[in-house]
């Protein structure tokens, strides 16, 4: 029960992406990116499985005049954090909701991360030594600049990962990270 609710909402948010993409009257509504993103530990976050981790990145954007929707996914080959022991693995959907004003970009988004596990033992029920699970939803903040190049969009960004809005009052500056995209508008 615990893994249908993130796959529920994935499948709704690429269900409505390709109505979004249609509904544009506008060239340009469209991008698809790619990037990278370095994991900071979080202190905040029990079942954060980064700690100075790197994860690639590849999204569909859909633009209006002043903000874009944003649904990705990361993967990061590795996990160092001690809430993720034994992680061969980790993918992390995402949806942002990103504002935009000139070179300046600003949003929040929601995530879940999917951890598989390599087991030191064997399941006795199968061949397998993967064991795989989903973290809790978590949030994150992001502030960062865009340069348009013709079709092609440089941005930048600090993002800061949370579990709820009440975990701001334990905000440290050790647990920003940062990350990069590359997109082609269409």
């Amino acid at each position: 029960m615990k893994n249908i609710l993130p796959l529920a909402c994935i499948a709704f948010v690429m269900t409505l992406s390709p109505i979004l993409a249609a509904s544009g009257s506008s060239d340009d509504n469209n991008a698809i990116v790619i990037g990278g993103r370095y994991h900071a530990a979080s202190h905040v976050l029990s079942q954060y499985p980064f700690d100075k981790d790197y994860s690639y990145l590849l999204g569909y954007e859909y633009h209006d005049a002043s903000a874009y929707w944003q649904l990705g996914v990361g993967f990061a080959p590795q996990a160092s954090s001690t809430n993720a022991a034994n992680v061969d693995y980790v993918v992390t959907p995402q949806l942002n909701l990103i504002f935009k004003d000139g070179v300046f970009k600003g949003g929040v988004g929601v995530l879940v991360s999917y951890l598989s596990k390599k087991d030191d033992t064997k399941n006795a029920l199968s061949n397998s030594t993967e064991d795989k699970e989903w973290t809790d939803f978590y949030w994150q903040v992001m502030l960062g600049v865009g340069l348009p190049v013709g079709k092609i969009t440089l941005d930048a960004f600090a993002y800061y990962p949370f579990k709820d809005f009440d975990s701001f009052d334990n905000f440290k500056t050790k647990d920003i990270e940062y990350g990069a995209w590359v997109g082609y508008k269409f």
